[in-house]
């Protein structure tokens, strides 16, 4: 009915009664979180996983939590938790792919503010090798999302890893996603 005072009302009551309840704990922090609650609701996502530790969806809602808040230290760690128990969670996958390659934008925004002495074209080359790394930690993660799903849904995971073959110089499998995929 959309009464979420009422609601986390009734949750903490049978809470109360039933503390040992893992689902009411979950319910409380999903109201919390509607709630616009995220310290409350990770908290809570925590005491469910102290109760369930291998419960991957519990981790991978404390990943999307803490990179929300700007957390990536965290959500990387709870997305590789997830991955560690289940290799083909494929929202993490994702997840982590796009907390690597958010690290791109501000390479790039680093090689951009160089000028052109030779210290300047130093750091260029410095940037480009860390942005090569870069690439070469998140293509694993990218294949694998393709191997698990390779719809049209995943279309644009397809481009980037395309892209990003083409960066490295793969140009072999760049063109076989694009045929594949019909990039």
């Amino acid at each position: 009915k959309g009464d979420n005072e009422n609601a986390l009302k009734a949750v903490k009551e049978a809470r109360a009664a039933d503390p040992s309840n893992i689902d009411l704990v979950t319910t409380e922090a999903n109201v919390q979180l509607k709630l616009g609650n995220n310290e409350a609701y990770s908290t809570l996502i925590q005491e469910a996983i102290a109760k369930q530790p291998d419960n991957k969806d519990l981790i991978y809602n404390l990943g999307v939590i803490s990179s929300q808040s700007g957390n990536t230290a965290d959500a990387v760690k709870y997305y590789n938790r997830v991955l560690e128990l289940d290799p083909n969670y494929i929202n993490a996958l994702k997840n982590m792919s796009s907390l690597i390659l958010d690290e791109d934008s501000a390479i790039v925004k680093r090689m951009n503010g160089l000028g052109n002495s030779s210290a300047d074209n130093a750091k260029y080359e410095a940037l480009k090798g860390e942005r090569m790394n870069l690439y070469k930690r998140v293509v694993p993660y990218l294949e694998k999302v393709l191997e698990l799903d390779p719809s049209e849904q995943n279309l644009d995971y397809a481009k980037t890893l395309s892209n990003i073959y083409r960066s490295l110089g793969d140009d072999a499998k760049a063109s076989a996603l694009k045929s594949k995929f019909g990039l």
